[in-house]
C-alpha cells in the first residue's frame, strides 16, 4: 500500500508540475520577448512549484468530497489567470 500511495502521490506531483510549467511558460510567452525554450525552463520557480505540489496533495487527500485531478488543475488555473489582472479573467 505505501508503493501505491509514494506512485499515486509522485504522479500527482508531476502532473501538477508538469501543468504549473505550461500555464508559466504561455504567461511568459505571451508577455515577454521571445527567448529560447532552454532558457525559459531554467528560470523555473521550483519552489514555489513545490509548495504547489504539496497544496495540490493536501487538497487532493483530505478534502470533504472527493475531488478529480482535472477540477483541481482546471480551477488552480483559473485562479492563477483570474488574479493577474482584470483583462485576463
Amino acid at each position: 500500500m505505501t508503493d501505491n500511495f509514494y506512485n499515486k502521490t509522485t504522479n500527482i506531483a508531476r502532473t501538477i508540475i508538469f501543468f504549473v510549467a505550461l500555464v508559466f511558460s504561455l504567461a511568459a510567452s505571451a508577455t515577454a520577448p521571445k527567448k529560447e525554450a532552454s532558457d525559459a525552463f531554467q528560470s523555473l520557480p521550483l519552489e514555489e512549484l513545490r509548495t504547489f505540489s504539496e497544496v495540490y496533495y493536501y487538497v487532493k487527500s483530505t478534502y470533504v468530497e472527493e475531488v478529480d485531478d482535472k477540477t483541481l488543475i482546471t480551477a488552480a488555473i483559473k485562479g492563477m489567470v483570474g488574479s493577474l489582472d482584470s483583462h485576463s479573467r
